[in-house]
């Protein structure tokens, strides 16, 4: 299978169900996996035959720097669907990590992973 990786995309928004999250805002690490058939592009050399990862990047740094949400899920869904538009994309994984978050405790993070698929 074929994927396209995006990891460790670092972004800054102002997400969760505290209000001192949703205030002061915090960092956003956001991989996303995409399998997607890529034999086209391969041979083609051709921008329009693959999934543009520059978009995916621009809409995934929108979502997260853009409008509050609650919930990471909710975060993690829009930018699975938008991934989904793609002909090309088979299916996608979209993982976001907070690394600091109103929870006492040592932990690396805290964060939640969503797959989409046809």
């Amino acid at each position: 299978m074929d994927k396209i990786l995006l990891s460790g995309l670092d972004f800054f928004g102002k997400h969760g169900c505290y209000g001192p999250e949703r205030e002061a805002g915090q960092r956003f690490v956001v991989d996303i996996e995409i399998c997607a058939d890529l034999q086209r592009a391969s041979r083609s050399d051709d921008l329009a035959d693959t999934i543009n990862y520059v978009e995916v990047f621009e809409f995934a740094r929108a979502t997260i720097e853009g409008e509050s949400a609650f919930l990471l899920e909710h975060l993690a869904g829009k930018i699975g669907d938008f991934v989904m538009q793609y002909p090309q994309t088979q299916s996608v994984r979209v993982r976001i990590k907070k690394p600091h978050v109103a929870v006492r405790g040592a932990f690396e993070f805290l964060g939640v992973e969503i797959e989409r698929g046809k």
